[in-house]
């Protein structure tokens, strides 16, 4: 179930960075912000996609 909430929530946040990046460009603060929560969600994703892995 961890798996699926992530991947709901990183698919929220690319959604939200999209329209960040539309309104304020790339370099904005606020986007490179939302770039880097988006990373760490990503990066508890594999975390427990390779976990799960291991266990089956």
């Amino acid at each position: 179930m961890l798996l699926d909430d992530l991947r709901e929530q990183i698919e929220t946040f690319r959604f939200h960075l999209y329209e960040l990046v539309e309104k304020y460009g790339i370099t904005d603060p606020n986007v490179l912000a939302k770039s880097s929560e988006l990373d760490e969600l990503l990066n508890q994703y594999q975390k427990h996609y390779a976990e799960n892995k291991k266990i089956i």
